[in-house]
C-alpha cells in the first residue's frame, strides 16, 4: 500500500459504468410490485430482471407496441395516473403498466 495517493484526476461515481441499463424512477402498483417481488423470492431471480424480462417479451409482441392502454381496456385502467393520457411520449410507459396489469390478472 501506497503512503499516499494522488486523486487530482479522480471522477466520482461507479468504477465500471453499466452498459445497456438505463437508472429511470417510476411508480408501478404496490400489488403489482408485490407480486414480481414474491415471485423473485422464490424463484432466487431480481425482480427488476423479471420485469425487465416481461418488458421485453410484451415488446417483442409487434401487435403490442401500437396499443395504448385504452385500447386494451384492462379493468384496472381508470387506476393508471392520468399523465399516460396526456402525454404521447409516455406511450411506452403506459403500455408496461397495462402489460404488468395483464400478468397480474392473467396469472390469477
Amino acid at each position: 500500500m501506497k503512503k499516499e495517493y494522488n486523486f487530482e484526476n479522480a471522477k466520482r461515481g461507479p468504477v465500471v459504468p453499466a452498459k445497456g441499463k438505463t437508472r429511470i424512477t417510476m411508480y408501478l402498483d404496490t400489488d403489482i410490485l408485490e407480486d414480481f417481488r414474491e415471485r423473485a423470492d422464490k424463484t432466487g431471480y431480481g425482480y427488476q430482471t423479471m420485469i425487465n424480462e416481461a418488458l421485453r417479451e410484451y415488446l417483442s409482441k409487434p401487435e403490442a407496441v401500437a396499443k395504448t392502454p385504452v385500447e386494451l381496456n384492462r379493468p384496472r385502467r381508470d387506476q393508471f395516473n392520468m399523465i399516460f393520457y396526456t402525454a404521447m411520449p409516455l406511450v411506452y410507459l403506459a403500455n408496461l403498466l397495462s402489460l404488468l396489469v395483464h400478468i397480474r390478472h392473467r396469472q390469477q
